[in-house]
């Protein structure tokens, strides 16, 4: 068999420092196969020592490569002239980005395959992947919006004082605001001239924060507006003192401004999740609701029967709010799963940058999602009984 380079085989004589970039790369393309023991021309020379190959690659899967690789990479031993050769079978990984774990997320970290060679990508290309490995976009798109006065003009205005051109015809397109349906969705209702979402600056008397020295809602607009009406007020309030004793002069600002604007994006998003997370709740009661209602309605002789016994209200409402229960048992546990995976993206980026996380965090949020997914459809039950089941 001769064997030659390509877009998907790389030849390596012999396990060198280059490996872990090869197969960062491969993850990052459409995958491929690298074959150790086999010279660029193509020569077979094969392997010596097998077992020592194969821990050393072992340790570059496991060790060298972020986020860990090991369902993608799979070495395997091949004879070839009487030779031993190692071919590791590498398939596009399951990650938006892999990265090689001593650079980080960075250029010397993270490439791809084009042709036989693997090139550094951009900060573009890092970005981009980035945020499509962690950032949900469907949910807003695909989620119906519930606010009735929807229009942009306010949004447009910022873009062309920005020096954007608006397109009229394609302006609600472009920006995916609406639902296959054809209906404002929840992304539309964060943009719009007004809305229901606040976005307030506060500020104290004194450290106990018991009274309000200032108070303003920047929100109940388009959330682009507010968040840089928002940002424009802690520019304002960042006072400076300048220390002139010294040489040369000393500015010193009452916070890092970069750290706030950091915290501000975090409550913008917060805020937004969280009106995200009760129209879910909503929803699901709803879902709950309808469910039962069926129930009660192919159950309706036999709990006529129930009634003509003489059995007691609880004992036949009971059953029905622990048939909810268990539905939203399920369903939290299902829910569970890409919850898993998202936590785990986000512990490795809390490692990337070194910021601590709660070793608690995890269970935390699962334990509330099964909690809330029980409590939320024994709700549903309860409402749907006492509308639907007069008992």
């Amino acid at each position: 068999m001769k064997y030659f380079e390509t877009e998907k085989v790389e030849l390596k004589e012999r396990i060198n420092d280059q490996l872990a970039k090869e197969i960062e790369a491969f993850l990052n393309t459409d995958g491929g196969v690298i074959y150790i023991g086999v010279a660029d021309d193509g020569q077979i020379v094969g392997i010596d020592q097998l077992d020592l190959t194969l821990r050393k690659i072992s340790d570059i899967i496991s060790d060298q490569i972020e986020p860990n690789a090991i369902e993608c990479v799979k070495p395997e031993v091949v004879f070839e002239d009487l030779k031993v050769l190692i071919k590791i079978n590498i398939t596009k990984g399951f990650a938006s980005l892999y990265c090689i774990k001593k650079y980080g997320f960075s250029a010397n970290g993270c490439h791809i395959r084009v042709g036989t060679t693997c090139k550094s990508m951009t900060l573009e290309m890092i970005k981009e992947r980035f945020e499509k490995g962690i950032v949900n976009y469907d949910l807003m798109i695909k989620t119906p919006s519930y606010y009735g006065d929807i229009s942009f003009s306010k949004l447009k205005m910022l873009f062309l004082e920005s020096g954007y051109h608006i397109e009229e015809e394609t302006f609600e397109k472009n920006f995916k605001l609406r639902t296959l349906d054809g209906n404002y969705n929840y992304l539309a209702e964060l943009l719009s001239d007004s809305n229901m979402i606040s976005l307030i600056f506060a500020k104290f008397k004194g450290l106990t924060k018991a009274t309000y020295s200032e108070r303003t809602d920047y929100g109940n607009q388009c959330f682009v507006l507010a968040y840089e009406k928002m940002k424009g007020r802690l520019e304002l309030e960042n006072i400076c003192k300048t220390i002139t004793s010294v040489r040369p002069r000393k500015d010193i600002f009452l916070y890092d401004f970069d750290a706030v604007n950091e915290a501000l994006i975090n409550a913008v998003i917060n805020t937004a999740t969280l009106i995200f997370l009760a129209i879910v709740c909503i929803l699901t009661i709803a879902i709950i609701n309808n469910t039962i209602e069926l129930v009660i309605q192919s159950r309706k002789e036999e709990i006529e029967i129930m009634r003509l016994m003489g059995v007691s209200n609880w004992y036949i409402k009971t059953p029905l709010i622990l048939q909810g229960a268990i539905y939203g048992f399920f369903g939290a546990l299902v829910a569970i799963v890409p919850i898993k995976i998202v936590q785990e993206y986000i512990i490795k980026i809390h490692e990337f940058f070194m910021i601590p996380i709660d070793p608690l965090a995890q269970f935390t949020v699962l334990f509330s999602v099964l909690t809330l997914g029980v409590t939320f459809s024994s709700v549903g039950s309860f409402l749907s009984i006492k509308k639907h089941l007069q008992v």
